[in-house]
């Protein structure tokens, strides 16, 4: 049962991690966005590389009056879903394998 308890902590706070990560890779490139700078600027590429797949899926599902206003709010609604997930699903596999010790 030990090992089956660490296993869900380790996943828990791995996936804790990287959405972290991420929702700071959504919030640097939507302040990249404020700036003038070089569309092929290296951090810009490897920026928007990474959230403009998951921007794309959303504005998809997104009525096209929330996106074509001028105010772009997608990577909110990407932030948020990203919290979400970090504080009830990630927390509770690591709430789990705390409890199963």
């Amino acid at each position: 049962m030990i090992v089956l308890a660490n296993i869900l902590v380790a996943t828990g706070s791995l996936l804790k991690t990287v959405t972290t990560l991420y929702m700071l890779a959504v919030i640097a490139s939507a302040v990249i966005t404020w700036f003038p700078v070089h569309p092929w600027h290296p951090a810009v590429k490897f920026l928007r590389g990474i959230t403009d797949p998951v921007y794309e899926r959303i504005r998809k599902v997104m009525p096209r009056a929330l996106w074509s206003t001028g105010i772009d709010l997608t990577p909110a609604l990407v932030i948020i879903v990203l919290w979400f997930l970090n504080g009830a699903i990630f927390q509770s596999l690591i709430d789990v394998g705390l409890r199963m010790r």
